[in-house]
């Protein structure tokens, strides 16, 4: 996931901060600093099962059915909402299968 900045840059998202959970979209390739990546604000994308892990820091693809949201992890998506009161989430979107995901940017919310 990632935040965007001023200047074109982008960030690994985080649900620690107001700021860090304002997501804009998500990130389909892995970023180096200072070089490209490639977002998604909406629609479908499709991943292999292990880049999927790597997003979600799961095994095995996306679980299908339940919403994902900005992770407390920094750069992760889940399908468990974070707990922590203070923190903020962001809905990033819906599984389809382990590999197919419906991008769908919602509002951010903070945990009470």
């Amino acid at each position: 996931m990632t935040p965007l900045s001023l200047g074109g840059q982008v960030g690994p998202a985080s649900a620690g901060s107001i700021l860090g959970a304002s997501t804009s979209g998500l990130a389909v390739t892995p970023g180096v600093a200072g070089g490209p990546v490639n977002i998604r604000f909406s629609g479908l994308v499709t991943l292999t099962t292990d880049e999927w892990d790597a997003i979600t820091g799961e095994v095995g693809g996306l679980s299908v059915g339940p919403y994902y949201v900005s992770d407390s992890v920094s750069g992760q998506i889940t399908f468990t909402r974070p707990t922590t009161p203070g923190h903020f989430v962001t809905q990033i979107g819906l599984a389809l299968s382990p590999a197919d995901f419906l991008v769908q940017i919602g509002p951010t919310s903070q945990i009470v």
